[in-house]
């Protein structure tokens, strides 16, 4: 079995061989023509031709199999390299938005007291404020009260004998001393 394919593989070699020499010769006729050792030499030729055809064809798939093996490392060194950024750029992220949100609740923490001291101090200002209301009319009230002189026995508001009576020094009727507390200075 084997050597029936041998014939028809020697014709296709002739086929093939006589095709490149430009010979148009019919099969039938150059097989008798041909001896073993042309036959020989022609099918190394062949096999030659096809074992370097085939030779080139595999020094071309390993050279493309070794440019992308070359592609695919240079991707997953640029994928491993982008994931390490992102994870770096996640990790800063990350430590920015807690910064900022301990920034936000400082923030807040910082507005709340700040609401809570001037709250404080908008009701104490209040308190100050109607304390001096009530303590300047009383004031007034002083202020209009009367003090009988002890000398000329006759009524001071308190109110003058304080500005114009040089502090209950003098009397509204005369230079003399009111008794409106008031201890004459010693003469020397």
């Amino acid at each position: 079995a084997a050597g029936a394919g041998l014939p028809s593989l020697l014709r296709a070699v002739v086929r093939v061989s006589d095709a490149d020499s430009g010979a148009e010769l019919d099969e039938d006729a150059r097989a008798p023509e041909i001896g073993d050792s042309q036959r020989e030499r022609m099918a190394a030729r062949y096999f030659g031709a096809q074992i370097s055809s085939l030779r080139r064809m595999v020094e071309r798939s390993n050279a493309a199999v070794c440019a992308a093996k070359e592609q695919a490392e240079r991707a997953i060194l640029d994928a491993d390299r982008a994931r390490t950024e992102l994870s770096d750029e996640r990790q800063r992220a990350s430590k920015e938005q807690g910064q900022s949100r301990e920034f936000q609740d400082n923030l807040e923490s910082v507005t709340r007291n700040y609401e809570e001291q001037l709250k404080v101090l908008t009701e104490h200002l209040m308190e100050v404020q109607d304390k001096n209301e009530k303590n300047e009319k009383r004031v007034k009230q002083l202020l209009k009260a009367k003090v009988l002189c002890g000398v000329c026995r006759t009524w001071n508001s308190v109110g003058w004998l304080v500005t114009k009576g040089k502090n209950g020094r003098c009397c509204s009727t005369g230079n003399h001393a009111s008794s409106y507390n008031y201890a004459p200075e010693s003469s020397g």
